[in-house]
């Protein structure tokens, strides 16, 4: 089901008519392409006509196929650049850096640094503070929850 309602309710009836994932819109290509990939590996197991593992039917029921490794991210954004930032960040909780001396510490350039710091965010893995004391235009400054 695509759709822009998210009220439990319609929700709820919509599962007992047989609706086997929900999307709310927006939603990321990524998460599409999941939802398409767990339907048609779905639909091709129960088309079979021999018997079920409890493998292969706790798969049936469950949306969550993917490893870690697997994690779906937002177009664009790649696991190993986002590990490389969040490795630093750790490296160094105490300390709040900007865009730019994170991008100078990891090798990448700020722009990109700035789009993963902007899903961490999102994610709720990351905390945002503005320095006002920079005499200029106001720093934003990141570090880990």
């Amino acid at each position: 089901m695509i759709t822009a309602a998210n009220k439990a309710g319609d929700i709820s009836d919509l599962m007992h008519l047989g609706v086997v994932d929900y999307l709310v819109k927006p939603f990321t290509s990524a998460r599409f392409r999941a939802a398409l990939h767990h339907y048609l590996e779905m639909k091709g197991r129960l088309q079979s006509n021999g018997h079920l593992t409890q493998d292969e039917i706790d798969k049936v029921f469950s949306r969550n196929t993917l490893t870690e490794q697997e994690e779906i991210l937002e177009k664009g954004l790649q696991k190993r650049t986002l590990d490389k930032i969040v490795r630093f960040l750790r490296e160094h909780p105490d300390r709040e850096y900007d865009s730019n001396e994170v991008a100078k510490e990891v090798g990448l350039s700020r722009v990109t640094v700035r789009r993963y710091m902007n899903y961490l965010l999102e994610k709720g893995e990351i905390i945002r503070c503005i320095d006002y004391s920079t005499g200029g235009r106001p720093a934003i400054r990141y570090r880990m929850k």
